[in-house]
């Protein structure tokens, strides 16, 4: 059985790759500054917590996992979000953050995540992202299938074909019992999945 501290983990590691637009490579605004994003839900409680707006805090993800489990709260943003790293143990590595390279001269467009699912078919879900336009929803592949009755795939199908603009969207997704689906509409996805019995699937394209 996996513990939703694994979850932060693996997206931490993704938030330290240069490639992806999280953590301190995240993009720049418009104002030539970054703004961190993150959130993590414990499916088997209901908990989550986010926070938007960070510009010193290198993984957002885990300042996201504290606001879930040390404060009544959901959201915190921007000066609440980064005032709220002095109040509890934040055992992450902290800097103010300079411009970031870019890898090869390329702009950085992924969102990182992990979504994962034990054999108690407990979820837990978490993403980091420096931001990018049309990000979508996820709740809308959960209300398609809590309300409508499809299934994974048709909801998230719907979603990426139907929903948001093409080229802007890609989506993780892993039901109760273990389905996972992987679609987008833009180019190519970086992503991977992993089972308990050593089965393994990467793919790009």
């Amino acid at each position: 059985m996996f513990h939703l501290l694994q979850i932060p983990t693996q997206v931490r590691e993704l938030e330290n790759d240069p490639h992806f637009n999280a953590g301190e490579c995240s993009v720049m605004t418009n104002n030539g500054t970054i703004e961190m994003e993150a959130c993590i839900m414990d499916g088997s409680t209901k908990k989550c917590g986010a926070v938007s707006g960070l510009t010193t805090v290198v993984n957002a993800v885990s300042l996201a996992r504290l606001v879930m489990e040390k404060t009544p709260h959901i959201y915190l943003a921007f000066d609440g979000a980064e005032a709220f790293v002095s109040l509890v143990d934040y055992t992450q590595p902290m800097s103010v953050v300079d411009e970031p390279p870019v890898p090869n001269g390329d702009s950085q467009i992924g969102t990182v995540g992990c979504v994962a699912v034990d054999s108690s078919e407990n979820l837990a879900a978490a993403t980091s992202t420096g931001g990018l336009v049309n990000k979508m929803v996820a709740r809308d592949v959960a209300a398609l299938m809590e309300y409508k009755g499809l299934t994974l795939k048709k909801a998230t199908d719907y979603v990426i074909k139907e929903s948001t603009p093409k080229g802007t969207t890609g989506l993780i997704a892993v039901s109760a019992k273990g389905e996972v689906v992987t679609p987008f509409n833009t180019t190519g996805m970086f992503r991977a999945c992993a089972t308990q019995d050593s089965k393994t699937e990467i793919g790009i394209w």
